[in-house]
């Protein structure tokens, strides 16, 4: 009864009949509810999609009790009235944009100050939010709605990029922005190679001033002959951006990595037999890397949607060790989602033919699964793997295999056990196993690491109860994190602050609190 008198005073939220709809049907299609559901169950089979609307669920349209249809309904119904969801009368999620008034331009804007009306429209027909088109341009949300709101031009790939997704052409989306050919006899280019981090010479094997001049750009002109060279030149800017992300954190490199993106891509369609397995490797471990380092920044639902790519092309590939590190990723990026079981999971799945892989690798996999079982609460498995994974690297720093795992030194397996520990709720036990991997970090070229390493140790000394020592260590951890564009970095200070609290009438807690603060507050990534 209760339940009942709760639900009968709840307000009533209006419903809008949809005219539009209704107009279109009556005076444009002349058609009854039952001849309208009729053409969409036609369109829906065109699309593929084993949907049967009726006319009850026309009628519900109409009536404004359906006032947001799904994805699938919205994209057969676009295709059926040549217009897009908001032309039907329909507000969609995720598109909290005004309609076109008279002082829109009708066609595409491309001011700062002007709707871009053709891509939203076109982002409604392909049935996605603006969220999912970002996701798989790989940039965040709000750059795709300042593309639409504001008319903003996004950068050549992801223009390039959007275009494959939405099945449209760049003229008529950013017109404004198209590509013209390069002319090389000149020695520029309204397309600068540059751009892609590429030089003439890398990719096409001509230089600047020969007669070359019927060159298309890069992507439309990649061929079987020339991938080879391009992912030898993207190899070697790989190896540039790991080592920057190593030394300033992955928002040093994210934006850069992204531009290169289609270019792998395109590389692992045009090439076959023993070249593509050459592409592939290489898409693999790139791909691999954009997850890594939008995973450092923050950004875990990229950072699985491109390991996801990775694994893609891992499976491809057939390689059981490239596969086993790509799943260590996934199951990394799964846990601290908030997701342990999951990772946990993954984990055990990447050690399933552990006698074909690396002590390195090994050691890797077991860091992790260690990390998962911490937070899972299964303090005995996770002293088993991270005593198994110390052993492991150990025994990796003398093996003259390489692998994708060069890192993985058992100082590195130290911090990442003493983590484990922390999470555990044994910080105590974790001091002298971070303290010690502090003390014996050798490779200075992993800055990034070594300042999580020291935020480590300051949020142990904290959370053991010993705030003079966790402030102490924290003099030093702020200075090494100011530089680094990390949000792990970032986020275990943030721990630290927290962890002081219970002591924020000391002056000198406070001043280190102050400190922390300001260095979260320094740091805002756009």
């Amino acid at each position: 009864m209760a339940t009942g008198k709760a639900r009968a005073s709840l307000p009533r939220v209006p419903r809008t009949p949809n005219r539009v709809l209704r107009t279109i049907r009556e005076n444009e299609r002349r058609e009854t509810r039952e001849q309208f559901a009729e053409a969409m169950t036609r369109v829906a089979r065109e699309l593929g999609h084993s949907v049967y609307p009726d006319a009850k669920y026309v009628e519900n349209l109409e009536s404004g009790r359906i006032g947001n249809p799904g994805p699938v309904y919205r994209t057969i119904l676009t295709r059926l009235c040549s217009r897009s969801a908001m032309e039907l009368g329909f507000r969609v999620p995720g598109f909290p944009f005004p309609e076109p008034s008279a002082t829109t331009l009708p066609n595409n804007a491309t001011s700062g100050q002007q709707m871009n009306i053709r891509l939203r429209d076109a982002i409604l027909s392909s049935g996605m939010e603006p969220t999912q088109l970002a996701r798989q341009v790989g940039v965040d949300p709000k750059s795709v709605e300042r593309w639409i709101t504001k008319g903003r031009i996004p950068h050549p790939r992801h223009r390039w990029k959007a275009c494959q997704i939405l099945e449209r052409e760049e003229s008529e989306l950013w017109p404004d922005a198209i590509l013209v050919e390069p002319d090389f006899t000149q020695g520029k280019s309204a397309v600068s190679l540059t751009s892609l981090g590429l030089g003439i010479s890398e990719v096409f094997g001509v230089h600047p001033g020969s007669s070359q001049s019927g060159i298309q750009p890069v992507l439309k002109n990649m061929s079987a002959s020339s991938a080879l060279p391009v992912i030898a030149a993207l190899r070697g800017l790989r190896r540039g951006y790991v080592s920057a992300d190593q030394l300033l954190g992955g928002l040093s490199v994210s934006d850069a990595v992204r531009t290169q993106i289609p270019l792998v891509e395109r590389a692992c369609e045009v090439t076959r037999g023993s070249d593509r397995t050459e592409a592939l490797d290489f898409a693999c471990r790139f791909m691999e890397f954009c997850g890594w380092i939008h995973q450092d920044s923050g950004d875990i639902a990229c950072a699985m949607f491109w390991t996801d790519r990775a694994l893609d092309y891992a499976m491809e590939l057939g390689d059981q060790r490239t596969i086993a590190y790509t799943l260590m990723r996934k199951s990394a990026i799964a846990t601290e989602a908030g997701n342990p079981a999951q990772g946990r999971g993954i984990a055990n799945f990447a050690l399933a033919n552990d006698d074909v892989l690396t002590p390195r690798l090994r050691a890797v996999i077991l860091r992790q699964r260690g990390l998962a079982n911490s937070a899972l609460g299964e303090t005995a498995e996770a002293s088993r793997d991270a005593d198994n994974a110390l052993a492991e690297a150990t025994a990796g720093s003398t093996q003259e295999e390489s692998d994708r795992a060069p890192y993985c030194s058992p100082a590195y397996i130290a911090m990442e056990t003493g983590a484990s520990m922390v999470i555990s709720g044994q910080a105590r036990n974790a001091l002298p196993v971070l303290a010690k991997s502090r003390s014996e970090w050798s490779d200075h070229d992993q800055a990034r690491d070594y300042a999580l390493c020291v935020s480590r140790l300051a949020t142990a000394y904290a959370a053991a109860g010993e705030p003079k020592q966790a402030c102490e260590t924290a003099e030093e951890a702020v200075i090494l994190a100011y530089g680094i564009g990390s949000r792990r970095v970032i986020g275990q200070l943030g721990k630290l602050s927290g962890l002081l609290g219970p002591w924020r009438n000391d002056p000198a807690i406070t001043a280190t609190q102050q400190k922390l603060s300001a260095l979260a507050g320094s740091f805002q990534p756009e």
